[in-house]
C-alpha cells in the first residue's frame, strides 16, 4: 500500500484487488468530498456512472466549492473490497457501478 490510510481492505491482495480498495475509497468517501472541493464528482466516478450522474450547473459548482465549516469523517470500519468485473453486465445501479463487491467482516 501507499501508506494512506483506507476505508476498505481488498479481501485478496493482489495489485488489481489493492486498486479496488481504493476505488471503493473513492467512491464512498470522495463522491462526497469533491463536490464540496472542487465542484465536481470524481472522475473514476463519472466514467463508472456516465450520464445517470447529475451534472452540476457552473452556478451549483461555485456554490458547492468551500460551502462547508466542518467536515467529520469516521473512517474506522472493516468494509472488505474485491474485484467483480461481472458486475460490468449487471444492469446500471449504484450498489454495482463500482465494479467491487464489498462487504463488511
Amino acid at each position: 500500500m501507499d501508506g494512506k490510510k483506507s476505508t476498505s481492505v481488498p479481501l485478496l491482495f493482489s495489485l488489481l484487488e489493492l486498486n479496488n480498495g481504493k476505488l471503493n475509497q473513492r467512491l464512498s468517501i470522495f463522491r462526497f468530498m469533491d463536490p464540496l472541493t472542487t465542484g465536481e464528482y470524481p472522475k473514476s466516478m463519472r466514467s463508472l456512472v456516465k450520464s445517470r450522474l447529475p451534472k452540476f450547473t457552473a452556478e451549483q459548482a461555485r456554490l458547492l466549492i468551500g460551502s462547508f465549516d466542518f467536515i467529520g469523517i469516521n473512517y474506522y470500519s472493516s468494509i472488505y473490497a474485491s474485484d467483480a468485473p461481472h458486475l460490468s453486465n449487471a444492469q446500471p445501479y449504484y450498489v454495482t457501478d463500482s465494479l467491487v463487491i464489498s462487504e463488511c467482516k
